[in-house]
């Protein structure tokens, strides 16, 4: 996480930047409460609007800016202490701990390097390729993992990329200049593939499964839910198409900076040939960190079943309930496990898992709690923490309903494509600040309402907004890849935010488009 201090910025910025949020905080919680919003909300967004100042500029750094609902939601009677500070640890957050111990178990062994070496002499060293085959790679592992672990499990590859290409550049200055344009747009890539692939498949991310399981959830008819109710294979096909133009369209934006002037030389092939050649055979301990690699990333894949028309791909979750059923009758593990259960298990092999050291003749671990300690982004962990607390707060204190309702009310007078892009907007830029989980669980009952009450089938509104939720790319606290992504510390929120206002842009675009053109065909909406 990049910090700022007081050697890079003056005091006069930093207070006069708190003192312009604390402004901003007042006015919206002195003014006139809106008869539809409780005094709670009232007050949670003054303190959403200053904390959003403070994360934009970095007048003081991230991880602190997060820690603000702790002090300010039981002061401002929004939460108490002891409900608020759950947002802090929970299963997502500890899914990202186990993440970025294994990553950090990669980056040890020198697993990582072995692992960008081979995937550089595969693609080639053209930097355009490069991303790409990165996005591509990433895209394709997130329809079927969480986006989060993929991301994970890419950082540590792209970031001994990175160190592996050398610009082939005379003038020092742009030479820097070229490689930090690479970077930002290879990080970048990562982050924004993870969240494209996601899109395309209903166990891509977990916004998807609120729709998912929206209808059972609320009750409807047997007619209804036949009606309403998507298929994997219907997501697939609504979906799909729209991810792979998201994802043309990510591409080209990321590489306009790096389209021309910037080459890593005609050597560079043979150099990366010759580096991957001298790495020589693996290491007892960089073999054995493969197999947990490969072990988790198995477990996060296969956790759970996977319905593929009538073929049925079950997962170890249901299928370790089944077997224990035999023994103890009853007995489920649904709704039990998570994908940090199964990083969680990692992790702990790898601090029992032996490697022999031949020089000094000891035993030593895949993991000791030393260099785990040093490494782990701490700071990154209270970013998330910071963004669950506000989703958290938006949702029970009904500001997030609010929103949605005034959009209600704005649409009535709208075109039908104007109230997707409308629904499209909002989803995307809420979710920049947002649980994207917690947005679409608050705002899909609304729009459902919102739908019957304009004649309309819930569809139309619901499905964009489910898959806009996965196109927030503005800031690092919006999705767990930007965040990951984010904690290499060859990014800036700058960097973030002028690409991702764009592609956002992109997002509403493309989604309002397919919509109207693509996705009510395939499901039939009226």
């Amino acid at each position: 996480m990049t910090d700022s201090t007081l050697d890079d910025q003056s005091l006069s910025y930093r207070w006069g930047i708190v003192f312009i949020s604390l402004i901003l905080f007042l006015g919206i919680v002195l003014s006139p409460s809106p008869s539809e919003l409780n005094a709670e909300g009232q007050r949670l967004a003054g303190v959403v609007a200053l904390m959003a100042i403070l994360w934009c500029t970095q007048s003081i750094p991230l991880a602190v800016t997060s820690l603000i609902p702790l002090v300010a939601f039981p002061f401002l009677g929004i939460q108490s202490a002891g409900e608020v500070s759950k947002s802090y640890m929970n299963s997502t957050i500890l899914l990202y701990f186990s993440g970025f111990a294994i990553a950090i178990g990669v980056e040890r062994w020198g697993l990582h390097r072995r692992l960008a070496l081979w995937v550089l002499s595969v693609l080639g060293t053209g930097p355009k390729r490069v991303v790409l085959g990165f996005m591509l790679g990433n895209a394709l592992m997130s329809m079927w993992i969480s986006n989060t672990a993929s991301a994970l499990l890419m950082l540590p590859i792209a970031l001994a990329v990175l160190a592996s290409l050398n610009v082939q550049e005379d003038d020092q200055h742009k030479q820097a200049i070229m490689t930090k344009r690479f970077a930002v747009a290879l990080l970048l890539g990562i982050a924004y593939s993870s969240s494209i692939g996601g899109m395309s498949t209903l166990i891509g991310t977990p916004t998807n499964g609120v729709y998912a399981g929206y209808w059972s959830s609320t009750g409807a008819t047997a007619e209804e839910l036949q009606k309403y109710s998507v298929s994997l294979g219907q997501w697939f096909l609504m979906f799909f198409p729209m991810s792979v133009l998201m994802f043309i369209g990510v591409w080209f934006v990321l590489c306009l900076p790096i389209w021309r002037g910037l080459t890593f030389g005609h050597a560079a092939r043979n150099e990366i040939r010759d580096q991957y050649l001298a790495l020589g055979r693996m290491s007892v301990g960089e073999f054995r960190m493969m197999i947990v690699f490969l072990l988790v990333a198995c477990l996060w894949m296969t956790r759970v079943s996977l319905d593929i028309g009538s073929f049925r791909l079950v997962g170890w979750e249901d299928g370790l309930s089944a077997l224990l059923d035999s023994y103890v009758p009853g007995f489920n593990y649904k709704g039990l496990l998570h994908d940090s259960t199964a990083g969680l298990l990692m992790m702990i092999v790898m601090f029992l898992v032996p490697v022999r050291d031949e020089e000094t003749e000891t035993n030593q671990y895949l993991m000791n709690w030393e260099l785990l300690e040093q490494k782990l982004p701490w700071g990154i962990l209270l970013l998330f923490g910071g963004g669950f607390a506000i989703a958290d707060a938006c949702s029970s204190t009904g500001l997030s309903s609010w929103l949605g309702e005034m959009l209600g009310q704005k649409m009535s007078t709208m075109s039908s494509s104007l109230q997707v892009a409308s629904v499209t907007t909002l989803v995307i830029f809420l979710t920049e600040f947002t649980s994207n989980t917690a947005t679409i669980s608050t705002l899909l009952p609304i729009l459902e309402k919102t739908a019957l009450a304009l004649s309309l089938d819930p569809r139309f509104l619901m499905l964009p907004a489910t898959i806009a939720a996965s196109c927030a790319f503005m800031l690092p606290i919006a999705t767990p890849p930007n965040a990951i992504v984010f904690s290499s510390n060859k990014l800036s929120v700058w960097d973030m935010m002028k690409t991702g206002f764009l592609l956002n842009l992109l997002g509403i675009l493309v989604v309002t488009v397919m919509t109207m053109l693509w996705v009510v065909r395939v499901v039939h909406v009226s």
